[in-house]
């Protein structure tokens, strides 16, 4: 039996640009707006995650899953979208499964959109990037 496998990218450009009437400065806007903000949220949700505080876990990977639907940040969309529901039903061991590569995701994102935009790039490499963001 074959598997059939969807390839989902890490960021949607066309995607981006069908949203928004295909105007190139506020989809570079909306990239740099992502990373600051959506930084911050990892930040915070990390902070949650290692507090095993539900409802602000809840409340912070909502408004992430949010984000990355709007800057078309499909990989991240569907991780939260995963540890939305697993902190919906209280699941921390799925919440914890589901937490290891969102910071991966962000940072492949915010690299990725950089180069696309012209915007700065994260400024350290991939393996402290996860390392700090390790629960």
């Amino acid at each position: 039996m074959v598997t059939a496998y969807t390839f989902t990218p890490v960021f949607n450009h066309s995607q981006l640009l069908v949203n928004l009437g295909g105007d190139l400065e506020l989809a570079a806007e909306l990239a740099e707006l992502y990373q600051i903000e959506g930084l911050q949220l990892l930040k915070q949700l990390k902070l949650a995650i290692t507090r095993n505080d539900l409802e602000t876990t809840h409340r912070l990977v909502h408004s992430l899953k949010g984000a990355s639907a709007n800057v078309a940040a499909s990989q991240l969309q569907q991780c939260c979208l995963a540890l939305e529901t697993a902190a919906h039903q209280g699941d921390w061991q799925t919440i914890r499964e589901f937490w290891r590569p969102l910071p991966e995701l962000f940072y492949t994102f915010s690299n990725h959109v950089a180069g696309i935009f012209s915007l700065p790039v994260v400024p350290t490499s991939l393996q402290a990037f996860e390392a700090e963001y390790a629960l």
